[in-house]
């Protein structure tokens, strides 16, 4: 997984006496052993790149299918709008919450004009979403400050470079596009919102209006955009029936000895 391969990266870069963090602010003046410039530069990408894939995989699975830009652009730690709340360290309930406000949204306008908007999304340690805390939690605290922008901006995925602004988007792209063929799962960002819609109608044909809340889109586009969803749950449904109808001649009449038109 994502997670691991981040791990993975970091424990090697403590085996090889790498500074990482060190390393990410200076990379030409730290000090490295004669043969480890290249694998310090490769370790680091890849801490950063997998973190990152994880950490957002975290929130699209375990909070909400947001559009990449709100999660890669948009989650901020501080300023205005926050989008992003630590209560990590909150010892009666720590947490940490999502909540993009219309304004930040492709549908917002839509959505303010039918009076809706959407939740708070959360992230319990200790109850539901605890997954997706573990691993925001250690993007966070291991992750996030081996990006450079991460002391010169609030956002949860800041710039490579000392930049007060966010990570770039084709950047996450290419991160998200090869890491998830190096784990053997090509995935692209609106895979994870589609999967979910898909996977939650598949499961709960009346799941629509509570979709509706998690993707701020209305019951009636999301039943026109999965439609499909209901056509082939209809043809596997009347495939079964024939199958059971067939069994039933068949056992009734031991002298049909195949299926027939």
């Amino acid at each position: 997984s994502y997670i691991d391969r981040a791990l993975t990266a970091l424990e090697l870069a403590d085996i090889e006496n790498i500074d990482l963090l060190a390393y990410s602010r200076a990379p030409k003046t730290h000090p490295l052993a004669p043969g480890q410039e290249r694998l310090a530069a490769d370790l680091l990408r890849q801490a950063r790149m997998y973190g990152v894939c994880a950490a957002f995989a975290a929130i699209e699975l375990e909070g909400a299918p947001f559009r990449k830009s709100n999660v890669i652009q948009d989650l901020k730690l501080g300023g205005h709008p926050q989008t992003f709340f630590d209560h990590g360290s909150d010892k009666t309930r720590p947490r940490y919450e999502i909540h993009i406000p219309n304004e930040l949204l492709k549908n917002g306008e839509a959505m303010t004009r039918r009076n809706q908007h959407l939740p708070r999304f959360v992230f319990d340690k200790e109850t539901l979403g605890r997954d997706g805390y573990s691993i925001l939690s250690f993007y966070l605290s291991r992750i996030r400050p081996l990006f450079c922008g991460a002391e010169m901006s609030e956002h949860v995925f800041p710039a490579l470079e000392a930049e007060s602004r966010p990570l770039v988007i084709s950047t996450f792209d290419g991160w998200l596009t090869e890491c998830s063929a190096k784990i053997g799962l090509p995935l692209l960002p609106h895979n994870f919102r589609h999967g979910v819609v898909t996977i939650e109608i598949f499961y709960d044909p009346t799941c629509y209006p509570e979709l509706e809340t998690l993707t701020g889109d209305t019951e009636a586009t999301l039943r026109r955009h999965y439609a499909f969803i209901d056509r082939d749950r209809q043809t596997r449904s009347l495939q079964q029936k024939r199958y059971e109808r067939r069994a039933q001649r068949l056992s009734s009449s031991p002298h049909m000895s195949g299926p027939s038109a």
